[in-house]
Parts: structure tokens; C-alpha cells; sequence
């Protein structure tokens, strides 16, 4: 099968291996998920799936509300949707992913959510509005800004053009809380992440009737970006037990 402009880092989706759709951060694009491309268990796929309004897509108008986002989005997947497809997101990308995977609810799909609170405990300070200075103040604390972008004034104004849409995005998306998913979901959270701690993190077992997992990565809140190779290995390891297994539990300190 042919991707469309929504997966441009995947020339042809194998059919016969489990899917993993790679939803960024705020700010991010599909290139976030690059080096998951390669080395990958011989059953799974990752996907990394491109926003309006970054990298390849940039001067395409991006989303500022979650449902029209998750309309045109589950439309372009449907096509390639496959019994086990797992929805990764990291963050503000968590809650992309969880709204697929309760989109796609007949089809027994799978979630991971990564760095991302679950519904009940959603982050509610907005401070897309802020003037330029405050708002890279905020992001700064947040450890969202790369080091190589200080002093280029250039690209730190495309960064907040990027950011300020995602978070608007975030801000405007308010999820209900007795959503659960059809499937198996497992959340991975950074030790010494203070945007998404422990608890918070372990409330998304509320959202599933099925079986759910955690797991504490070493690192901040970009833990997926300190540890990426831990990640990808989470990820794998929950799909394939997604797949085959009845009785997950658990969980684990990497």
C-alpha cells in the first residue's frame, strides 16, 4: 500500500506486520521518530505520521481543534488500518493517539500513551497567548527547547509558529473522562518528569477494560528523546504482548 502525504517517512506499509503510528510533540514532526525506522523487530512497522503545519507539511494550515484533527486523520488511516495497529504518542501526541484509538474502537487496536497525563489530571494552563518572550520562557522550563536553536533567531520564530498552533490544539481539546478504549494500552512515563508524573501517569488504566501496563524510563519529561532506544524497545515488547498475549500486567523501571 501507498502512505499518503500524512506518513511521508513510509514508502509502503507491510500489511503483514503490526503497525505502530508514531504521533510528536508539540512542536515536532515525523522526523522525531527517524532512527526507529531502522533495526526494528522483523513483525512491526513503526509509522511516524506528519501534522499539517511542520517539516514536509509546513505551509499547510495546522489544527487548533482536536475533533476536525482526528475527522481528517482516522479518514486517511482507515485505509491502512490492521487488527493490533498500536497508536503511539508522546505528550500533546498521547492525546492524538488516544482519540484514535477510541475512533478506531471496532477494530482492535492497541494504545501507548508516552509522557502524556491521562484525561483526568490534563494540564490546564494555557500559555499559547503569551507574547514571544514569555511564551519561549515557558517552553524553556518545560525542556522543550533544542539547545542548537539558541541565538537563530530565524528558527526560533518557526518553532513558535509550530508550537503556538500545537498548543492551542492542546488547550481547546477537552476530553471526556469516562472515555475508555477497546484495547490494550500501556503508558511510559519519565522518573524525573514533573509534566506528567507516576499518578498521573497510572490513571490511564481507567481508560481501558482490558489490560494495561506501565513503565518509568529514566529521564525528563523528552525522556522518548534521552532514551530512545528504551523506548522503541517498550514499544516493541507491549505490541508483540498486545498481540499475544491474554494476561499483561505489570510493568516495569527501565
Amino acid at each position: 500500500m501507498s502512505p499518503s502525504n500524512w506518513l511521508p517517512l513510509s514508502k509502503t506499509l507491510d500489511s503483514e506486520k503490526i503497525h505502530v503510528y508514531c504521533l510528536p510533540h508539540a512542536g515536532s514532526g515525523a522526523s522525531c521518530f527517524v532512527d526507529w525506522l531502522t533495526e526494528t523487530d522483523d513483525s512491526i512497522q513503526f509509522i511516524p505520521i506528519e501534522l499539517p503545519g511542520r517539516e514536509s507539511r509546513f505551509n499547510e494550515k495546522p489544527y487548533i481543534e482536536m475533533g476536525r484533527l482526528i475527522e481528517d486523520l482516522s479518514h486517511h488511516l482507515s485505509t491502512y488500518m490492521r487488527p493490533n495497529s498500536i497508536f503511539f504518542g508522546h505528550s500533546l501526541g498521547g492525546y492524538i493517539a488516544f482519540e484514535l484509538a477510541l475512533r478506531f474502537s471496532n477494530q482492535n487496536v492497541h494504545l501507548i500513551v508516552s509522557g502524556s497525563c491521562a484525561p483526568e489530571r490534563k494540564r490546564e494552563k494555557k500559555i499559547s497567548h503569551l507574547p514571544d518572550k514569555e511564551f519561549l520562557s515557558e517552553i524553556r522550563a518545560y525542556g522543550g527547547m533544542p539547545k542548537e536553536l539558541f541565538g537563530n533567531r530565524e528558527l526560533i520564530e518557526i518553532l513558535i509558529q509550530v508550537l503556538r498552533s500545537d498548543l492551542t490544539l492542546f488547550e481547546n481539546y477537552h476530553p471526556k473522562l469516562d472515555s475508555k478504549i477497546n484495547g490494550n494500552l500501556a503508558a511510559i512515563g519519565g522518573m524525573f518528569d514533573k509534566l506528567a508524573p507516576f499518578e498521573a501517569l497510572s490513571l490511564w488504566q481507567n481508560h481501558t477494560d482490558l489490560l494495561f501496563e506501565q513503565y518509568v524510563v529514566e529521564g525528563g519529561h523528552f525522556f522518548h528523546k534521552e532514551k530512545p532506544s528504551v523506548v522503541k524497545k517498550l514499544i516493541e515488547t507491549f505490541a508483540l504482548k498486545a498481540k499475544n498475549s491474554h494476561n499483561l500486567g505489570g510493568g516495569s523501571i527501565v
